[in-house]
């Protein structure tokens, strides 16, 4: 364990600290070390390649004290080619995430090669009270679109994961954007699918111009279907 986090200080960049603590305004900026994330990717794939011992032993060893070893523990589980035992990692793991970059770390492609483990384990997870487990949840449901395993039902799920709230620098925040980013990719993906629920006021308004918002920056949404958002966001 020292020499993993002898390697991530090793990697410490000052300006990525200092660029992180301003992202990550809920985390105390001791807890950051600035180390960018393709280094802790390729870190995480070292790891994994060449001692699995270290590996599973670094995964067991909770809580971490720095945020890029929380970072270092999402990516480790991304690896794990085994579905049942990726959602088993998670369980253990989510209690302690306490951020967005953490979450949303988060690989679920293996997770969704066994897709009825993988829903069981998305609605559990958004059953909780707890924020960043309920945003890795909508994470890893994101990803349904890039595998084909979408589902009618996830807008459903999705809609009901964050409440309306005011506050702009809480973790609620940081859960009603992972709704609204849900829905801008299900906008990109599921256009006819997703309307109804920008049309129809199934979502709070903030994560419904939020949506709008990001579906409208996005270059997989046709010109048209940009304008047709607009007009809705007016209403």
């Amino acid at each position: 364990m020292d020499a993993i986090r002898e390697k991530l200080f090793s990697l410490q960049d000052e300006s990525v600290q200092r660029f992180a603590a301003k992202l990550l305004p809920t985390i105390d900026s001791e807890r950051i070390i600035g180390v960018r994330i393709p280094l802790l990717r390729a870190t995480a794939r070292a790891i994994y390649k060449s001692d699995k011992t270290l590996c599973y032993s670094f995964l067991e060893e909770l809580p971490h004290a720095y945020v890029e070893e929380d970072l270092l523990h999402m990516m480790l589980i991304g690896l794990e080619p085994n579905a049942a035992r990726q959602i088993e990692l998670l369980d253990r793991f989510l209690p302690f995430a306490d951020n967005w970059c953490v979450t949303d770390a988060l690989s679920a492609k293996t997770m969704w090669r066994e897709p009825a483990l993988c829903r069981v384990a998305i609605r559990r997870w958004l059953a909780t009270d707890a924020v960043y487990t309920r945003r890795t949840a909508l994470v890893a449901l994101m990803e349904s679109f890039r595998y084909n395993c979408f589902d009618l039902c996830f807008l459903e799920w999705a809609a009901k994961a964050a409440p309306e709230d005011s506050s702009e620098v809480t973790d609620v925040y940081y859960l009603r954007m992972a709704v609204a980013w849900f829905f801008a990719e299900a906008l990109t993906q599921q256009y006819e699918l997703t309307l109804p629920y920008i049309e129809e006021g199934k979502l709070p308004n903030k994560t419904r111009l939020l949506a709008i918002r990001k579906a409208c920056e996005s270059r997989k949404v046709p010109s048209d279907r940009k304008e047709a958002l607009r007009l809705l966001r007016n209403r």
